[in-house]
């Protein structure tokens, strides 16, 4: 009984990621790109590039998608000009889109995800849940999560379908569009007492404590550095400027496979489910390969960080994941 519900769960997470895939056509056909992942004013707008990140738009893609959704109402009733939730330059915008983001989706929630509600806090900040993300490839835009000043760029520009203010083209995929992961699952993890994976609102999340340790959540979009369904890595380990100089020093450090707060997360057995840019979807195994971790460039990315990649110039066929 028990496995006949699960697999009309995930046959209902697939049709999910279906109509999440017909929305990106849709919106790339009548736009020309997709959408970004995340919206936010540049960083460097404020004197601190830092706090002028925390206090930008932070719209998603999923946000900017919702017509191609036939969610049309509640887009117009979002004001994109404004956080969803927040402040920016002292101008809230939680109580502004509380109305349009305290609600629940079903489309953007798998059945066999942990089940929770909207969250709408003290300030009227209201966040909807999701159980999915956009793919960003292998690297952590954010800088952020670096420090500010730490030598990195200001801005990193993602390797995957979708990035922070940057809204790539069918012609930018040139890995093509079978072979490039766009959207995947991101549930909770098994027992986590944390309620913080929406969709109207991206950004690093600081949570509150897991094992007496405080752990970070990106929400809207996920990454391929760590493995598939990687449990929670607490204390979580610093972050690293590479041997390039970039800062893609967790892709050579075997521990930050297992990063998963960061990477992508399903609540099926064995593996979990993406949508390609095809519109096809299609089950990956945790036993994908992820390559060889190196002290030193170059690295192997191996089938998982291959598909998750716009213009790598890997070949993959689909009988390696």
């Amino acid at each position: 009984v028990q496995s006949a519900r699960e697999a009309a769960r995930r046959a209902q997470c697939v049709n999910n990621l279906k109509q999440l895939g017909l929305g990106l056509a849709n919106y790339e056909s009548s736009q020309g790109v997709f959408p970004p992942a995340v919206l936010t004013y540049p960083d460097g707008a404020n004197a601190n590039a830092c706090a002028g990140y925390w206090g930008s738009r932070l719209h998603t893609g999923f946000s900017m998608m919702l017509p191609q959704l036939e969610q049309t109402t509640l887009a117009n009733s979002i004001n994109y000009a404004l956080p969803p939730g927040g402040a920016l330059l002292g101008v809230g915008g939680g109580p502004a889109n509380s109305t349009a983001f305290n609600l629940k989706l079903t489309a953007f929630v798998c059945p066999s995800d942990q089940q929770y509600q909207p969250l709408l806090t003290a300030s009227l900040n209201a966040y909807s849940p999701s159980s999915y993300a956009m793919n960003m490839g292998t690297l952590d835009i954010f800088r952020y999560w670096y420090g500010c000043g730490a030598g990195s760029p200001i801005e990193i520009p993602s390797d995957g379908a979708f990035g922070k203010n940057a809204a790539y083209s069918i012609s930018n995929i040139t890995d093509g569009t079978s072979n490039t992961i766009f959207i995947g699952e991101k549930s909770r993890f098994i027992n986590d007492p944390e309620t913080n994976h929406w969709w109207n609102r991206s950004s690093w999340f600081g949570s509150a404590t897991v094992n007496g340790n405080a752990t970070t959540r990106l929400q809207g979009m996920a990454s391929t550095g760590p493995k598939l369904n990687a449990g929670l890595l607490v204390p979580e380990p610093g972050g690293t400027l590479g041997a390039t100089g970039w800062v893609d020093g967790w892709l050579y450090d075997p521990q930050q496979r297992n990063l998963g707060q960061f990477g992508f997360v399903s609540q099926h057995p064995g593996g979990g489910n993406f949508v390609f840019g095809d519109g096809s979807v299609r089950f990956v195994k945790n036993t994908i390969d992820m390559g060889a971790a190196t002290a030193t460039p170059p690295l192997r990315y191996g089938v998982y960080r291959s598909i998750s990649t716009r213009a790598g110039g890997e070949t993959v066929s689909a009988d390696q994941f």
